[in-house]
Formats: structure tokens, C-alpha cells, sequence
């Protein structure tokens, strides 16, 4: 199937030259605190806003308070869109990469689930500079920088 970038919405990653790749729809997350510090996911796919992809029929406001719960272990507040930008990332042993769909909201941690966590995700706050550049994706941090305008 054939992706190409959308007008308008900033796209990191070099599209293959055939626009090859699979579609993901996701949903992340920017939490600051007071520090001027950035919520970020260690995972063995390397550091990421809170957030994931998108299950069938969800909205990216379901999507964003699933994976915060299982990621960070704590309910969100949504404040608001930060927008959208998509990242073509090439997975390992894939014939074809991801163009992932990211929609950025700046949130909050509210309430803490306990049990809710999954192993395998440990939780950092990075000053926002070097945040920047630890994420993996550049859409993340992109998301960054527009959430601190």
C-alpha cells in the first residue's frame, strides 16, 4: 500500500521512494512538570512520549488513556491538542516500515491505578533539552517543543 505525507501535517523519516509502509494511528502524550521536565517511557523500542497506537475503533483520546495506564500506572487530564505529525520508522526484520500517525495532546498524572502498569516500561523525567534528544522518534520531539509554546 501506498503512504505519502499529508500537506499541512509535519513528517519525519524517510518515506521509502514506492511510499511502501503500513499505517498506525497513535495517540501521546507531553507531561511537564514543574521542573520544566518531560514525562518519558523507557522500553526496549527506546524512549517515547506516554501514548501508543491506536486499537480498532478507538479514539485517540481512548487510546492515550489506555496506554497512559498501562505505561505510567496513572489516570491522565487531557488539557489540550498539541496537533498531529507523523514518523516513518523502519522496524527490524520488517519487509516494510511504520508510518505512525501521532496525535500530541499536553496532559497531566492524575490519580495512580494500581496494577495497571505493564513491566517492561520505566518511567524518567528528562530536563526537556535533553528529553529531546534521548526520544526516539523526532514526531515526539517535535511534540515537545510545540507543547512549551
Amino acid at each position: 500500500m501506498k503512504h505519502r505525507a499529508t500537506a499541512g501535517i509535519p513528517c519525519f523519516g524517510p518515506l521509502p521512494p514506492d511510499g511502501a509502509s503500513r499505517v498506525r494511528p497513535g495517540a501521546y502524550a507531553v507531561v511537564l512538570d514543574g521542573w520544566q521536565r518531560v514525562l518519558v517511557i523507557e522500553s526496549v523500542d527506546g524512549f517515547h512520549l506516554p501514548g501508543g497506537g491506536c486499537d480498532p475503533g478507538e479514539t485517540p483520546v481512548e487510546t492515550l488513556t489506555r496506554e497512559a495506564a498501562e505505561e505510567c500506572g496513572h489516570a491522565i487530564q487531557i488539557l489540550g491538542s498539541i496537533g498531529r505529525a507523523d514518523d516513518y520508522v523502519e522496524r527490524e526484520g520488517e519487509l516494510r516500515g511504520v508510518l505512525k500517525q501521532g496525535h500530541f495532546f499536553r496532559a497531566e498524572l492524575t490519580d495512580r491505578l494500581v496494577g495497571a502498569e505493564h513491566p517492561g516500561h520505566t518511567i524518567h523525567w528528562l530536563p526537556v533539552e535533553t528529553a529531546r534528544t534521548a526520544l526516539s522518534n523526532a514526531g515526539h520531539a517535535w511534540a515537545v517543543l510545540r507543547a512549551l509554546e
